[in-house]
């Protein structure tokens, strides 16, 4: 799958202040993990900018 083809149907965006994930898995517990508790951690005392890729037709 070449990019052009992945973001026809998804686009990127930062994971805002206010953005919390209650679920999330991906296979990768520390990912998992990563995404749920560190990264609005990381974003409040700007130690990291975490970007998620989002479906267009869900907004998911």
């Amino acid at each position: 799958m070449t990019a052009e083809e992945i973001l026809a149907d998804y686009g990127i965006r930062k994971l805002g202040l206010n953005d919390t994930a209650t679920t999330f898995d991906c296979g990768d517990e520390d990912l998992n993990d990563f995404i749920i508790n560190d990264a609005p951690l990381y974003r409040k005392t700007l130690l990291a900018m975490t970007y998620i890729l989002v479906n267009k037709n869900t907004g998911i």
